[in-house]
C-alpha cells in the first residue's frame, strides 16, 4: 500500500514538472515570435496656411495706401510631411472690394523654416480699386504624404485701399467782430493741417481770418491722395490793407489788397510805369499767417 503511495507521488511530481517546463517553453517562444509586420504614420491634420502679419508703406497711415505705396506681409505653412508645395506670388490672390485685382509683386522669398513650419514673406504695389484689401489662397497649393491638401483661406488684411481723391467744399462764415470763418467739408477723412482745426471725424477743417483772401489750400487723405480746395474769404474786414498807385494809364486809384490796382494797364500794350505808390493797413493788426 505505501508503495503504491510513493508510485503515485513520484509519478504526480514528475507531472508537474513536465507540464511547468513545457509550459515555460510556450510562453518563450511566444514572446520571441512577435515581430512587427507593418509600422504606419497616421497624419489625418490637413496643411495649415496663416497671414501673420501686413502693413503698407504709408507713413503714419498703414492701415491706407494707394497703388503708390508697397504693402508687404508674411504667410506661414504649417506641416511636416509636404510632398507638393506651389506657394508662389501666383497662388496669393488679391481682391479690392471684392474685385479680383493683379498688383504687381515685388518680392516674394522663404524667410525661415524648420521640420514642422515655413514662412514666406511677399511685396506688392499698384494696387488698384477703392475699397477693403482682401487676400486668397486656394485649395490644394499644399499637399502632405497622406494626401491630404490646405483649405481655401479668405483674410481680411485690415487694409483699405484708397485711389481717389478727396473732394472738398468751402464756405465762408462772418462773425460779429468783422471776421470770417473758413469751414471746408471733405467726403472723406483728411490728414491734419498746421493752423487749421480739425473735427473729430477727420472731414471738416476751419480756421479764421481777419482780412479777406485767396489761395488754394492742399489737403491730403489718410491713403496720401491730395487735391486743392480755394479759400476765398471776402467779408472779413476786422484787418484792411490797401494801397494806391499813380501811373500814365491809370492816374490815382486806390483798392484793397488782393486786387489789382487797374487791369487796364495789365491788359494794355503801353508801358506805364509806376509814378508812386502808398501802402495802408487799418483795423486789427494781429499778424497773419497763410497755412
Amino acid at each position: 500500500m505505501h508503495q503504491k503511495i510513493k508510485i503515485i507521488l513520484c509519478f504526480f511530481f514528475f507531472f508537474t514538472i513536465i507540464t511547468l517546463f513545457f509550459s515555460s517553453t510556450f510562453a518563450k517562444y511566444v514572446i520571441e515570435d512577435i515581430f512587427t509586420i507593418a509600422k504606419l504614420d497616421i497624419d489625418r491634420c490637413k496643411p495649415n496656411i496663416e497671414l501673420i502679419d501686413i502693413t503698407s508703406s504709408n507713413h503714419h497711415y498703414t492701415n491706407y495706401a494707394n497703388k503708390t505705396h508697397t504693402i508687404t506681409g508674411h504667410i506661414k505653412i504649417t506641416e511636416n510631411h509636404i510632398v507638393k508645395n506651389n506657394m508662389a506670388t501666383s497662388s496669393i490672390k488679391v481682391f479690392v472690394n471684392n474685385i479680383f485685382i493683379t498688383p504687381n509683386f515685388t518680392k516674394f522669398f522663404l524667410v525661415s523654416q524648420n521640420a514642422t513650419q515655413k514662412i514666406y514673406e511677399f511685396s506688392f504695389t499698384h494696387t488698384t480699386g477703392d475699397g477693403a484689401l482682401t487676400l486668397m489662397i486656394p485649395e490644394g497649393i499644399i499637399e502632405d504624404k497622406s494626401g491630404l491638401v490646405n483649405d481655401t483661406k479668405y483674410f481680411s488684411t485690415g487694409i483699405i485701399i484708397d485711389n481717389t481723391p478727396p473732394n472738398a467744399t468751402f464756405q465762408e462764415v462772418v462773425s460779429s467782430n468783422h471776421k470770417s470763418k473758413a469751414q471746408i467739408t471733405c467726403n472723406e477723412a483728411i490728414r491734419p493741417l498746421v493752423g487749421w482745426e480739425i473735427s473729430s471725424n477727420s472731414m471738416m477743417l476751419s480756421k479764421e481770418f481777419s482780412s479777406y483772401i485767396t489761395y488754394p489750400l492742399p489737403i491730403t487723405d489718410f491713403a496720401e491722395n491730395s487735391s486743392n480746395v480755394t479759400i476765398d474769404i471776402k467779408n472779413a474786414t476786422n484787418m484792411i490793407l490797401e494801397y494806391g498807385t499813380y501811373d500814365n494809364f491809370s492816374n490815382q486809384t486806390l483798392v484793397s489788397g488782393g486786387k489789382i490796382s487797374s487791369p487796364a494797364t495789365i491788359s494794355s500794350n503801353s508801358i506805364c510805369k509806376t509814378e508812386s505808390i502808398f501802402i495802408r493797413l487799418t483795423g486789427d493788426l494781429t499778424l497773419q499767417t497763410r497755412d
